[in-house]
This record gives structure tokens, C-alpha cells and sequence, in this order.
């Protein structure tokens, strides 16, 4: 079974997995399937909580057409806010994983 959460920032829903405890094998694909408004959760995309080493938390944000993006501002205040990834008190800081070759 694989945990996920739905989180929306100004008017953007985005599907959320924390990696920090399992592993998503192909997120592209996933992206696509459970980024369906129809057939799956829906919502604008999916975003990866990754460990990471000087941050509370690292990021990889796709698209709902499975597209990796850079970065997205929405998606980051939303992994930002406690109840996402649970920060220090009084500190919170993320961070955007780089970004891996296409698959396509």
C-alpha cells in the first residue's frame, strides 16, 4: 500500500508521497495515473518528500503529465506548512532535489 496526502496552495492540489519512510519506483508514471481527475486522486501533480542532509526535507515536484518540474511555488508552501513535514520548532527549510535526466 503506499501513503499518500493531498495538500492545496492557492487554488493548486497536489498529491503528496513522503519518501522518508517508502520508495515510489516510477514516479513519471505515477504522476500521470494518480494525477487524473477521472480514473485516479486528481490534482495538478505529485510531490516526492525526500530526506535530506542541511534541510528538514528535499523535493522531486511532477507534473500531472509526468514531467519533472524544477521547482513550484505552490507545492513548496504546502511542504512547508507542519503539518507536512513536521519541522523543528520555529524552523522550517526545504529544499528542491536536483533535477534527473528525462526518462523519454
Amino acid at each position: 500500500m503506499l501513503r499518500f496526502f493531498k495538500m492545496q496552495g492557492c487554488g493548486n492540489d497536489y498529491i503528496f508521497i513522503d519518501c522518508r519512510g517508502q520508495s515510489v519506483p516510477h514516479p513519471h508514471l505515477l504522476a500521470r495515473r494518480v494525477s487524473d481527475r477521472h480514473f485516479g486522486v486528481g490534482g495538478d501533480g505529485l510531490v516526492l518528500l525526500l530526506p535530506a542532509e542541511g534541510a528538514d526535507l528535499a523535493m522531486r515536484i511532477f507534473n500531472a503529465d509526468g514531467s519533472e518540474a524544477e521547482m513550484c511555488g505552490n507545492a513548496i508552501r504546502c511542504a512547508a506548512s507542519p503539518s507536512a513535514s513536521k519541522p523543528q520548532p520555529g524552523c522550517a527549510f526545504c529544499g528542491t532535489a536536483p533535477k534527473r535526466p528525462s526518462p523519454w
